[in-house]
């Protein structure tokens, strides 16, 4: 498994966790970085979590590539985080 920090804006990063074929991102609050991380490295994008402090960050969710729409893996129960977004 590799680690990579993708920088999104000016003072943030955007955690992706792959293997080699499919990734994982965290709170990604910009979906530029991932998209670009995704085209570099020719990985697919497995899912995005969600965390509880950052519900607010889930703009790659709203911006998929074409043909891809990877399932949200929420930190707290679907009704709480949903209402945040």
């Amino acid at each position: 498994m590799n680690l990579l920090a993708l920088p999104a804006f000016a003072d943030n990063v955007i955690w992706m966790l792959h293997d080699g074929a499919r990734a994982v991102v965290v709170d990604p609050a910009d979906a530029a970085p991932v998209h670009s991380a995704q085209g570099r490295l020719q990985r697919d994008l497995g899912a995005i979590l969600v965390t509880p402090r950052h519900a607010d960050r889930a703009g790659t969710a709203d911006a998929p590539r074409p043909g891809c729409r990877p399932p949200w893996l929420a930190a707290m129960p679907d009704s709480e985080w949903k209402s945040r977004v």
